[in-house]
């Protein structure tokens, strides 16, 4: 639109379209960032009390099959 504008008043409007859109997009990172920090703290206050419980509450390992049945590469026979 500022392209179609004629004199100085197309000038104008681009460059306030261009510090709209500056302004914008900093304020779009700065709340990012406070988005993140907060994630951040949320997961780092609840993970270490998760991580001790996992630990402590492993379930035991399922038996592996045999490694002749895992690698090979022909039909079982019948």
């Amino acid at each position: 639109m500022a392209s179609h504008t004629p004199g100085p008043r197309g000038t104008y409007l681009l460059l306030a379209a261009q510090n709209a859109y500056s302004i914008g997009m900093s304020e779009v990172l700065r709340v990012g960032i406070g988005v993140m920090v907060v994630a951040a703290l949320v997961i780092s206050a609840f993970m270490p009390e998760r991580a001790q419980q996992t630990v402590s509450h492993q379930p035991s390992a399922p038996e592996a099959a045999p490694a002749e049945l895992a690698t090979s590469r022909s039909r079982p026979r019948l």
